[in-house]
């Protein structure tokens, strides 16, 4: 996450917010974390995405760390129905990087769906 991004996060969800999230983590055993991230990295569904036959939203920050835009295009080109919203200068976390935009981009695209329907 960069410097940016973490001024952003503490300055919406507040500092205890944080430190409770990180406090939560640290519950977790090392070897649970070793574990499912070894599990996460031979985890292969890309073949199935073409099977998702609804209208599918992709959020992505352009400064994510973990996923790079060519899996963003990726995962876009194998659904078929999907609306990708790039969020400049955000990271991994779009969802508690930039809350209010997350909201109303996630709300916009559920009604639109519903709108297609009637």
């Amino acid at each position: 996450m960069t410097g940016a991004s973490t001024l952003t996060l503490e300055s919406e969800l507040g500092p205890e917010f944080l430190t409770r999230m990180v406090a939560e983590q640290m519950k977790v055993p090392a070897h649970v974390w070793q574990e499912m991230f070894a599990e996460l990295i031979q985890y292969d569904d890309i073949d199935e995405l073409g099977r998702i036959s609804r209208p599918t939203l992709l959020i992505w920050g352009d400064a994510d760390g973990l996923v790079g835009r060519e899996m963003q295009d990726a995962l876009a080109a194998r659904i078929a129905q999907t609306e990708l919203i790039v969020y400049p200068g955000v990271g991994h976390t779009p969802r508690w990087e930039e809350p209010t935009r997350f909201t109303t981009d996630v709300t916009d695209f559920v009604e639109s769906c519903f709108t297609i329907r009637l």
